[in-house]
């Protein structure tokens, strides 16, 4: 039943994050960094300092940020969701089309398969995406996510008419 459940929850995040209502406005700045501190932190640091994935992350150079959030499957496996935004007001360096990818991505220091194909669309998309399963690159094998697993994703966001402009993100957390 939590398994349906979950699922039904991405699909709706999925399908909702593709229909916008005529009269719909785009977040602006102040909306999106709003929304990107809204969030409420869970600290579940066990001495590492690295803290929860529940939580937004910003780039360093503030043109974009992931939300983050963990989903229980059962009392020890763990889904992880986010959505990977740019911006308004870096959205015009990008021109009208934006490819968002995941170039490296790690659990508990291993290297994984991205859980993320490259998208292009609108520099105002919702680059969302999941991840409850895995598999190790290169040595095969793999594993399900689990409550305190470090997981470490390095996404870049690349103009597709302006080949200079790029951007990327690296954020490291701690499934709750």
């Amino acid at each position: 039943m939590k398994k349906i459940a979950i699922f039904l929850f991405v699909l709706i995040m999925m399908v909702g994050s593709l229909i916008t209502p005529a009269n719909a406005e785009e977040p602006n700045d102040i909306e999106l960094n709003l929304e990107a501190t809204d969030i409420e932190l869970t600290d579940i640091d066990p001495g590492d300092g690295i803290l929860s994935c529940e939580r937004s992350f910003l780039s360093s150079d503030g043109d974009l940020y992931v939300n983050m959030q963990a989903a229980a499957v059962d009392s020890t496996t763990r889904s992880l969701q986010w959505g990977f935004r740019i911006k308004e007001s870096a959205r015009t360096k990008f021109g009208s089309q934006v490819k968002v990818e995941l170039k490296t991505a790690r659990v508990n220091n291993k290297d994984i398969n991205p859980p993320y194909a490259p998208h292009t669309n609108s520099p105002s998309y919702n680059f969302h995406g999941s991840m409850k399963n895995y598999q190790f690159k290169g040595i095969g094998g793999g594993g399900t996510l689990k409550k305190y697993d470090l997981v470490y994703f390095h996404f870049t966001a690349s103009s597709i008419q302006n080949y200079w402009e790029v951007t990327s993100i690296e954020l490291k957390c701690r499934v709750s």
